[in-house]
């Protein structure tokens, strides 16, 4: 089973582009498919919020798996896998029409028990020709 939920919470009188969201995902098997039994993840997004700034994006996620039990449990002893949980900050800026930069923030607990949570400072840039 799969689903999602987009839900804006707020858009500017002037701009309905522009606003204030949230999302969530979720996935749910058996776990005899694949290797994951459980996905969530839910977080808040906007667009344009700060005035001077209307083409800017921001969000803040959160997302966790579970690791099915299915999984052959040689794999899942001999690697310490359990689950796995992480959350996501980011600020996209329009340099220009064509320029954005986004520095992004990452934090993962990773599935292995034997590991320890990673912390991700990123940076992208995208250029439109």
């Amino acid at each position: 089973m799969i689903g999602s939920l987009p839900w804006s919470l707020y858009t500017t009188p002037t701009d309905s582009s522009q606003g204030i969201g949230i999302f969530g995902r979720f996935g749910i098997s058996d776990g005899k498919a694949n290797p994951f039994h459980q996905f969530y993840s839910f977080g808040f997004g906007g667009k344009g919020m700060i005035p001077g700034r209307e083409k800017d994006q921001w969000g803040i996620g959160y997302y966790y798996l579970k690791i099915s039990d299915h999984l052959p449990r040689i794999l899942r002893a001999r690697f310490g896998l359990d689950h796995e949980q992480g959350g996501e900050l980011y600020y996209n800026i329009q340099v220009a029409p064509w320029l954005h930069f986004t520095p992004d923030l990452q934090i993962v607990g990773p599935a292995r028990r034997d590991s320890n949570t990673a912390v991700v400072l990123g940076f992208r840039m995208k250029v439109d020709f």
